[in-house]
């Protein structure tokens, strides 16, 4: 049962993570290992499949960077609504940071 209490509290969580992911975008396309690590958090949240993600790697980050890291996760806490790729207008980025790191099919 959903109540107004848990609305909000996802309300909130949506928010703040809707804030956090266009930093996070940001600094992914920067060329630094702290840009690497969030790209890659942000590519296994496109495709955990594709994308292993070592959550160790969080502690390689700085602070502001692992609460934007939580806040983008947290969002996904029951599911997500939106997949993080189609939350912002960056979604072409992170398809194009996909594109480009995912193994390609050796041509015939």
């Amino acid at each position: 049962m959903t109540t107004y209490r848990h609305m909000r509290l996802r309300a909130d969580l949506e928010a703040d993570g809707a804030i956090a992911l266009p930093r996070l975008i940001r600094v992914a396309g920067g060329d630094t290992g702290q840009s690497g690590r969030v790209r890659r958090f942000l590519l296994g949240l496109y495709n955990g499949d594709a994308f292993k993600f070592d959550l160790t790697e969080l502690r390689s980050l700085d602070r502001n960077l692992q609460e934007d890291c939580m806040a983008v996760l947290a969002m996904d806490i029951d599911g997500p609504r939106v997949e993080v790729h189609e939350r912002t207008a960056a979604s072409a980025v992170i398809a194009k940071w996909a594109a480009d790191a995912w193994p390609q099919e050796p041509s015939r």
